[in-house]
């Protein structure tokens, strides 16, 4: 529980909107300074650190600095604290087969991700790339129908993070495109 809440507590406390230069870099130290207690801490698993904690550092990309250090470090704290084994990556594409991308979004609906995304699953040139479409809980929307029609693969998914890693790892992918890191809890 204590990791939970100091996960929650370090998350909750990125605004939206901030007055100042000043402000972000406090913000942001308080934030990192968080992330290192948490990693310092040696967390138990959670058994579904999706909806126990339920945010996501999001409004790290309003602050318009490098992120890249934060977000590795919030993954590092989720991944000690994840009871669920991870998987491994074995893709098809060194046998000689086409490359399998397999994009991952909770957005496939009505939402400016499926908007900026269609246009990269329906044009990837078929003779060399395989693409697979993992829905999660993509609704009945015409965008949803849009983007199913125009992959190789649609998989739709339930908000279930081990049944979506468990597909994903089934799939063999080569590549991932996780259209929605930083913005979705799962």
């Amino acid at each position: 529980v204590l990791f939970r809440s100091a996960l929650r507590s370090a998350l909750m406390g990125l605004p939206a909107i901030l007055e100042s230069a000043g402000e972000i870099a406090e913000v942001r130290a308080r934030y990192e300074n968080a992330l290192d207690r948490i990693l310092d801490s040696a967390p138990a698993p959670m058994a579904d650190p999706v909806t126990e904690v339920a945010l996501t550092p999001f409004y790290l990309a309003y602050h318009g600095l490098y992120d890249r250090p934060l977000m590795e470090k919030l993954a590092r704290a989720v991944r000690m604290s994840y009871a669920a084994p991870m998987h491994s990556a074995q893709g098809s594409a060194g046998r000689g087969g086409r490359i399998r991308i397999g994009f991952v979004s909770t957005y496939f609906n009505n939402h400016t991700i499926a908007r900026t995304t269609i246009g990269h699953i329906r044009d990837l040139p078929r003779d060399r790339f395989e693409v697979l479409v993992f829905a999660v809980a993509p609704g009945e929307g015409e965008m949803a129908r849009r983007i199913a029609a125009c992959c190789d693969t649609w998989v739709p998914m339930p908000m279930d993070p081990a049944a979506v890693r468990t597909a994903i790892a089934g799939a063999r992918l080569d590549v991932l495109f996780f259209a929605d890191i930083g913005m979705h809890p799962l």
